[in-house]
């Protein structure tokens, strides 16, 4: 069947995840000769809206993997409101240099259930979202070149109809990564919220409109009325860096990553 758009769908927070389905589509726009229809889920408005793709699309699927898994409370709108007419789909997870755990396997098995064909997958190494010290910089042009030998090997496949062959590791129904602290005792920070600094806030209203939750008050922003799943956006959007935490448990489940995690994981392909 003829390839008539590439069709970018991405929940990124942080940015990172982005970058990489940007990348992707514009490689697959380039190598089918089509457009690319760009389609950020991390906005709030934008995941009222159901999305039926049809065959004729391919679709680059990006998510990032939270505790070892895909953000529970992205999951669900992915399974209610995104379908594919057996669509051809790259399933694509980052990782903040921890473990992807089953993050991949669980993306490929409710875009599978949702009527996908996979074409091929990725676990792909960035910067963690809690701190600049793990993996500082990635993807980087290293990583840029691997996708590049990855997609084009893809791009063969579908040109010989070729299936996906490699198994995808993981097991989409195991449980979510106990977070550990620094002393690697479990650490509970579900209820921790960003906080914020009002001699820097300057009421601008940029992070409760863009909060991918809207969980933050648009009068007053320094209060967080909804849910908070630690995503960071708030604090990496922030012009005047008034936003942090302060929860003692997160804290120290980031000194425990900056401690553990500084040796740069292997990008991981399956096609």
């Amino acid at each position: 069947m003829k390839i008539t758009q590439i069709h970018a769908l991405y929940w990124s927070a942080a940015g990172h995840t982005r970058r990489i389905v940007h990348h992707i589509g514009q490689f697959l726009s380039q190598s089918f000769m089509v457009p690319v229809i760009d389609t950020d889920l991390t906005s709030f408005n934008k995941r009222q809206n159901n999305f039926e793709i049809p065959s004729t699309s391919f679709v680059v699927f990006g998510m990032p993997t939270y505790a070892g898994k895909l953000p529970n409370k992205i999951m669900p709108f992915i399974r209610e409101h995104v379908h594919g007419n057996q669509t051809n789909v790259l399933a694509i997870v980052t990782f903040g240099n921890r473990n992807f755990d089953h993050a991949l396997a669980e993306l490929c098995f409710l875009l599978s259930e949702n009527h996908f064909c996979i074409k091929g997958a990725a676990a792909l190494v960035c910067e963690h979202a809690f701190s600049q010290k793990i993996a500082t910089g990635h993807p980087d042009t290293k990583d840029f070149k691997q996708i590049d030998v990855f997609l084009d090997q893809v791009f063969k496949n579908m040109q010989s109809h070729k299936t996906l062959s490699t198994p995808i590791p993981g097991d989409p129904n195991a449980s979510y990564c106990i977070p550990k602290g620094i002393d690697g005792k479990p650490v509970n920070f579900l209820k921790a919220k960003p906080v914020t600094d009002t001699k820097l806030c300057n009421q601008c209203g940029l992070c409760a409109i863009s909060c991918p939750m809207q969980s933050i008050d648009l009068q007053d922003p320094s209060q967080v009325p909804g849910i908070c799943i630690k995503c960071q956006h708030c604090i990496q959007i922030c012009p005047e860096h008034a936003k942090y935490f302060n929860d003692p448990d997160f804290l120290s489940h980031v000194q425990m990553l900056e401690t553990n995690y500084t040796q740069l994981k292997k990008n991981q392909f399956f096609f």
